[in-house]
């Protein structure tokens, strides 16, 4: 109480000296860059004489999120108040030296009219001369003498003056390149739209005179990274090279020059509130509520349950979410969530049902799983979290054998707050971390919105190789770095470039998240393993008895190693399974492939030294009604 009346009285006694506003300029010298936005750190210092002061930071982005701005300082002297505007009569100069483009495309449009003129000046020359070139009268004759000068005169004149005009346009060629250049230029800086800037204003109150230094902090949203790997293999018998890279971008309309740069995999867009269980009710329709409870729009259709609890950050186009199941509250992973505008863009919730997308504003996200109700829901929050409501109807006579989630890789974006995370074999335990690359030397950021390759480390991985090769689908094998213990290496869900065996062979997709006790991370092809698969014309025939017909199928598959290595390969084939009665299918010779009743999968395991060839065959038999007709190979 004491220093609140202190401060009052100190108010009073100063207001008589209130000085005019100072504006200040900061220089930024930390930036952490988030998966999605960034937070920048400035410092600034100014004197300050007694009184009530108030300082304009100026010059900052636009897309400053009020909410966390945070500004200290260093002196004696109390800060009273902070808040931000944007000035919209001050602009961020976003083109550099436009100036000076204009300028040089100046000079080389007088070069370009100062060799007109000479082009010019010779043309009525040659005209002259060719007028001229009467030598002599009716009256008087010509010498020999008379006609070898003037003949060498015109020559060498004419000579002269080609010899002029090739290098005038030579010159004019040259010029023009230049212009073309300098015109490209200014019309991209003409093309970018001049943005305001944003100001942050802050009241202090000072005592005495002094030099006060201050910290300024704050969050922006148009700033981005994403991380990429390289996997490099020279030879199999080595350990995997990976090195790190981040794809950096920002369009913050702030130029960042000679900062310190960290990287976090962090989700400044998470909310901070505490959620909180509501009833749980079993059938019925009666709407629900999610979160604390307060401030949440939630609803329930005749297809499913929307939620899009209240945010303390406005919806700029990226919506996060959790798809679930609307009756037992459980997560729906790998339900399809694609925007309804026909750009195909779209992605597929995580193994807790989990998903984050760009949606921009103004459209509609279609979910959709198996099983369930598929429902479209307006973006217009920055979370939408849906329940599903299945579609299961019972029909007498049929049979719903159990659906079997199948192995997908995920191809798009997965949401922030799942980057780490680590399914282990034992109990399905969930481990969640925040990573932070920080690195070491200066760097600039132009705003330019423009993505930047950043080289942020590398490192041996010890891995297993493996060749895995299916040869009814494709004739080469594709080699498999197994990694055991890959929670050590800090891997994130990210695009890999391969190079191998000293190659760029593609590209690949690292799913750290969906691994278990194993990451398998495919390494493309390799065409130093021969495979070859054909029909065996012994073990193939059809007969028919009554009303049935029976047909054998055989195939041989051969197998060459061209390596400088002995090599591990894992065959995959398959048979077919029936699903009808009437349909009898028999595997009569497995090869001495490990067999999978359920799915008809064959899989060997095939060892291969240098140069060695090895042949591996099996069969089957399908009796089924003769009218039918079936695929069997």
């Amino acid at each position: 109480m004491k220093n609140v009346i202190f401060l009052l009285a100190l108010a009073i006694a100063v207001s008589g000296f209130a000085q005019d506003a100072k504006n200040l300029d900061s220089k930024v010298t930390n930036v952490t860059l988030f998966l999605s936005g960034a937070q920048v750190t400035r410092t600034a210092q100014a004197k300050l004489e007694a009184g009530i002061c108030e300082l304009i930071f100026t010059g900052l982005s636009e897309s400053i999120d009020a909410n966390t701005i945070r500004l200290t300082g260093e002196g004696n002297f109390t800060i009273i108040s902070v808040n931000s505007r944007i000035n919209y009569l001050r602009t961020q100069k976003v083109i550099k030296d436009e100036e000076t483009l204009k300028a040089r495309k100046k000079q080389f449009e007088t070069q370009l009219e100062d060799n007109d003129a000479i082009k010019s000046v010779i043309a009525t020359e040659e005209n002259l001369l060719k007028a001229n070139q009467k030598i002599g009268s009716a009256d008087k004759g010509t010498t020999t003498l008379e006609l070898k000068a003037a003949a060498d005169f015109f020559r060498i004149r004419f000579t002269e003056l080609s010899g002029k005009k090739l290098e005038i346009s030579r010159k004019d060629e040259i010029t023009s390149e230049y212009l073309k250049k300098i015109n490209d230029q200014l019309s991209e800086a003409s093309g970018v739209d001049v943005k305001p800037t944003g100001e942050i204003i802050a009241q202090v109150m000072i005592k005495d005179p002094l030099t006060a230094k201050f910290k300024l902090s704050y969050l922006v949203r148009k700033a981005s990274w994403k991380p990429e790997f390289d996997l490099r293999l020279d030879e199999i018998s080595q350990p995997l090279e990976l090195s790190r890279r981040a794809i950096i971008s920002q369009n913050s309309g702030e130029e960042w020059k000679d900062i310190k740069l960290t990287l976090s995999t962090g989700n400044p867009n998470e909310s901070g509130t505490e959620p909180r269980l509501s009833t749980w009710y079993l059938g019925g329709y009666s709407s629900y509520l999610s979160g604390s409870g307060t401030n949440v729009r939630s609803s329930r259709s005749a297809s499913a349950i929307i939620d899009k609890p209240v945010q303390d950050y406005a919806f700029n186009g990226v919506v996060t979410g959790r798809v679930f199941d609307a009756e037992t509250r459980e997560p729906v992973p790998f339900a399809n969530i694609v925007v309804t505008d026909g750009s195909g863009k779209g992605t597929v919730t995580d193994i807790d049902g989990y998903y984050k997308l760009n949606v921009g504003t103004g459209k509609f996200l279609k979910t959709s799983f198996i099983g369930y109700e598929a429902v479209s829901v307006y973006a217009d929050n920055p979370v939408i979290n849906i329940g599903l409501i299945s579609n299961v109807v019972q029909i007498e006579g049929v049979v719903i054998s159990k659906y079997k989630v199948p192995k997908i890789e995920i191809e798009d974006n997965k949401p922030i707050d799942a980057q780490n995370l680590v399914i282990e074999s034992s109990g399905q335990q969930q481990v969640r971390s925040l990573k932070e690359y920080a690195i070491s030397m200066p760097m600039n950021m132009p705003s330019d919105g423009k993505e930047y390759n950043l080289v942020i480390g590398a490192e041996t991985i010890k891995a297993d190789y493996e060749f895995h090769a299916s040869p009814k689908l494709d004739r080469d094998a594709f080699l498999v770095a197994k990694v055991v213990n890959w929670q050590d290496y800090d891997l994130l869900d990210a695009t890999a470039g391969i190079f191998y065996e000293g190659t760029y062979t593609g590209k690949t997709k690292l799913s750290a998240s969906l691994a278990t006790d194993t990451l398998n991370i495919s390494l493309g092809r390799d065409k130093s393993i021969l495979i070859e698969r054909k029909k065996v014309k012994d073990y193939s025939s059809d007969q028919f008895l009554g009303t049935n017909r029976t047909v054998q199928r055989g195939w041989e598959i051969s197998l060459r190693n061209n390596k400088k290595q002995p090599v591990t390969l894992f065959v995959f084939d398959q048979y077919p399974i029936s699903k009808e009665k009437e349909i009898e299918v028999e595997l009569t010779d497995g090869g001495g492939a490990s067999v999978d009743k359920e799915t008809g999968i064959l899989k060997w395991k095939v060892t291969l030294d240098l140069g060695q060839t090895k042949k591996l065959n099996f069969r089957y038999s399908v009796k089924y009604p003769k009218e039918r007709i079936l695929t069997l190979e």
